[in-house]
């Protein structure tokens, strides 16, 4: 639900335990739902439990992130995570 400005470079996830890398991906959709070409999601070097995602310059607008990721437990999640560019 946070407003950003056009600006943001990367896109922060962070978990409370740590996450197979293999089994989490993120999708970005912007104004009328459409996908945000996106670099593949990395485990942060400096915490297990962060997952990066670099993002190209955003338009103006709302935008939907689609995320899943499985924990070294095996225990599978997902989620979404709203925000807009002003």
């Amino acid at each position: 639900g946070a407003t950003l400005s056009p600006v943001a470079s990367e896109l922060r996830l962070e978990y409370n335990e740590a996450i197979e890398p293999a089994m989490s991906s993120v999708k970005v959709l912007g104004p009328d739902s459409k996908p945000v070409v996106i670099e593949k999601a990395e485990v942060s070097k400096d915490d297990d439990k962060v997952l990066l995602v670099k993002l190209p310059k955003l338009a103006v607008g709302a935008y939907r992130v689609e995320w899943s990721t499985m924990g070294h437990d095996g225990h599978h999640t997902k989620g979404t995570v709203n925000f807009t560019v002003k």
